[in-house]
């Protein structure tokens, strides 16, 4: 569809998809941000997290408010996370990149979905260093819906998906057995390795095999600021690899056909 429409009205579109994914960047920020501390996500209105001020809707404006307040809080002036502005610009980035993939379609809208479930793992992930079971259980029951949704025969779907999904996270889950028995300790959380599944319902076996190689990639360059972040003295080598993982899923959503057909091209 958007290659049959004129330039304008294409960069239109992906402008208002974009500023969708801005509001929504913003709520489901928030939404994780309690999440982590079980906090309901619909109860109770937004509040500096310093001094518990209630926001009022100038202050709640996706982006522009951080940087119209220089980044402080209007209450008691103290400074905010670079991290709020961060997460809405990378779902608005997010959102336009699959509708700039998918076209506007319902395979976009199963991956708009998807990705802002996994947004929210992310984030979670990156504060607590929790994946929840009730989010990849969100990720996993979207892709079930979708398999009848979108056409073809929905039994050939789901099992087309159950054996991507295996793919990834079963020699995974076997790999960190073996590496347990060796160093005697847990070489890798259980939450990555069903985030792993989730994530594998989506793609063939070809492209998870560049997701796993993409995260593991992502993990090492991005493991000096995650492993920062930890709070876990008990093993200060361990990091949250959810958010690498995630950010491999959004680059195997967009590029892995490309990158399997140069590949393919060689053979």
């Amino acid at each position: 569809m958007l290659q049959l429409l004129s330039p304008g009205l294409v960069a239109y579109i992906l402008g208002l998809t974009a500023l969708l994914g801005l509001v929504m960047g913003s709520f489901l920020h928030c939404w994780a941000y309690r999440f982590a501390r079980e906090q309901s996500a619909i109860k109770g209105r937004s509040r500096c997290p310093v001094c518990g001020k209630a926001l009022s809707p100038l202050e709640l404006i996706p982006v522009f408010s951080y940087f119209y307040q220089k980044g402080r809080c209007r209450g008691c002036g103290a400074g905010l996370s670079l991290r709020y502005p961060v997460a809405e610009l990378l779902c608005g980035a997010y959102f336009m990149s699959v509708v700039w993939r998918f076209d506007v379609s319902p395979e976009a809208l199963q991956y708009l979905i998807a990705g802002s479930l996994l947004f929210c793992i992310a984030w979670v992930d990156w504060d607590v260093r929790w994946i929840p079971d009730r989010l990849l259980a969100g990720v996993i029951l979207n892709f079930v819906l979708f398999s009848f949704i979108l056409g073809g025969d929905p039994a050939k779907n789901l099992l087309t998906g159950l054996l991507g999904g295996l793919s990834v996270s079963l020699p995974l889950f076997i790999l960190v057995l073996i590496m347990d028995r060796l160093l005697g300790r847990a070489s890798m959380g259980g939450g990555d390795i069903k985030l792993f599944f989730a994530i594998g319902l989506y793609f063939s076996w070809q492209a998870n095999l560049l997701l796993i190689l993409t995260a593991c990639i992502l993990g090492i360059l991005l493991s000096p600021i995650l492993r920062k972040k930890s709070s876990d003295d008990r093993d200060p080598e361990a990091f949250p690899f959810g958010p690498a993982i995630i950010t491999a899923y959004w680059f195997v959503l967009l590029w892995s056909g490309p990158l399997l057909n140069w590949y393919r091209s060689f053979l």
